[in-house]
């Protein structure tokens, strides 16, 4: 069998039974205590019914636990495997395998208990919709020095990305593009993208990861149009002139660098949040 596609898991996701996904949502929004109460005293637009439906897929897929019993779950896990790994989608559910992608765990249930089913789908789509970069990213991940868990950090920025649009700071925006789902795919992408100049610049040790996440977790938050914008740029610029090293073209001259970096859990250099549990 082939890979799952991005529309192949949306479609999953939208065919719930109707009861048992606002169940969930509605759940989850009591836990939080923002349902209802944010709705009326937001400062930011209301979505339209045809977002407002695209944003219950998304925070659906935000609270559905991963289950190796559903076979979508687990084509999931295994087309993730499959992309970065090669070979077909044969890899058992249970493994020391999953080790290799950056996952903490032989079951990967244990590290998806906070981000979901979203977080696999959101790894999933940016290693499918740029395969080059990912692939940067993912050689990184596994150098001698610079080695982090490539799994585990792309769930911390699913965390952050789900809190961003539960606090519904992009309506606006979304209204104005007129989708949701696929804006907020690409701003994780963005994410991954920030993420890999700033260590691949920037020279940074494993112990530096929770500072530079922590760092990264603000500007999800306060200036994600910002990330997105420099990410479209630095694909297109990557786009005519092929090689890793493209992206990196103008970071050097960033204000980002010129400050230098100060790991530190107070930095505001770099930013991105990982809370997915908070409203």
């Amino acid at each position: 069998s082939s890979c799952v596609t991005f529309a192949e898991i949306l479609s999953h996701f939208q065919n719930q039974d109707p009861m048992k996904m606002q169940r969930i949502l509605d759940e989850q929004n009591a836990k939080r205590g923002n349902g209802k109460i944010l709705g009326i005293f937001s400062p930011h637009p209301r979505l339209p019914a045809h977002l407002g439906n695209e944003k219950d897929i998304f925070l659906l897929m935000a609270e559905t636990k991963y289950d190796r019993s559903e076979p979508i779950h687990l084509l999931i896990l295994q087309s993730i495997y499959s992309r970065m790994m090669g070979g077909p989608l044969t890899c058992p559910a249970l493994g020391a395998h999953w080790l290799d992608v950056g996952f903490n765990h032989p079951d990967p249930a244990i590290d998806l208990t906070s981000a979901k089913m979203l977080g696999a789908v959101s790894l999933l789509f940016f290693i499918t919709s740029y395969p080059s970069l990912a692939e940067d990213v993912f050689q990184l991940s596994t150098s001698a020095y610079q080695r982090f868990p490539f799994a585990l950090v792309g769930l911390n920025f699913t965390r952050s990305i789900a809190r961003l649009v539960r606090k519904e700071i992009l309506n606006r925006h979304f209204i104005r593009q007129k989708q949701l789902i696929y804006i907020v795919m690409e701003l994780y992408c963005a994410v991954w993208y920030k993420f890999y100049t700033t260590w691949k610049l920037n020279d940074p040790h494993v112990r530096d990861l929770n500072s530079v996440t922590t760092g990264l977790e603000h500007d999800v938050i306060v200036k994600p149009l910002s990330i997105l914008a420099q990410f479209n740029k630095g694909i297109k610029r990557s786009t005519s002139n092929p090689g890793s090293t493209a992206y990196l073209t103008g970071f050097k001259s960033s204000s980002l660098i010129k400050r230098g970096l100060k790991f530190s859990s107070s930095s505001s250099n770099i930013n991105i949040r990982s809370v997915f549990s908070q409203s």
